[in-house]
């Protein structure tokens, strides 16, 4: 499990919003590289009221709050495969689709690889919103942080 500290930010509709920061001593978590912890917030679709996370049951959490989130390593390979190779894929086979269908046409070959790289933004979009597959891409609220431990995990 990936686990990443963060503070809650906002709450409702069964939701609470935690906002993630990357850990101020690795430049390479900054950058969105390296471990991936860095990555949570992006994948989630981060914005200025945090990553969106359900409200567990059981846990009583209020703005302010600072707690532990965790993803799934094969949740998070999983949404950056999707992310990055989808819409590479979809653009290499449509314009080489359009290659062999119509040769020597490059300006239809470049708009249908276009095209295709558009459809697989929009396919992403549509997977990551799916509800059957939305808990695979989100992170879980894990526990409430509790002191100086949980905050080497940043």
């Amino acid at each position: 499990m990936i686990e990443q500290t963060g503070t809650v930010t906002a709450k409702g509709n069964g939701r609470i919003h935690v906002k993630v920061d990357p850990s101020p001593g690795c430049a390479r978590c900054e950058a969105g590289q390296g471990c991936g912890q860095g990555l949570i917030g992006q994948l989630a679709g981060q914005s200025a009221h945090g990553v969106p996370v359900p409200e567990p049951a059981g846990i009583e959490v209020d703005v302010g709050d600072v707690v532990v989130l965790g993803m799934a390593p094969g949740g998070l390979l999983m949404a950056s495969s999707l992310v990055y190779l989808m819409p590479l894929v979809l653009m290499m086979l449509a314009a080489l689709g359009a290659g062999v269908l119509w040769p020597g046409s490059e300006a239809l070959a470049a708009v249908s690889g276009i095209s295709g790289l558009a459809a697989g933004f929009v396919g992403v979009r549509y997977l990551v919103r799916d509800r059957r597959l939305r808990g695979q891409f989100e992170p879980q609220l894990l526990r409430m942080a509790s002191g100086a431990a949980d905050e080497l995990l940043t």
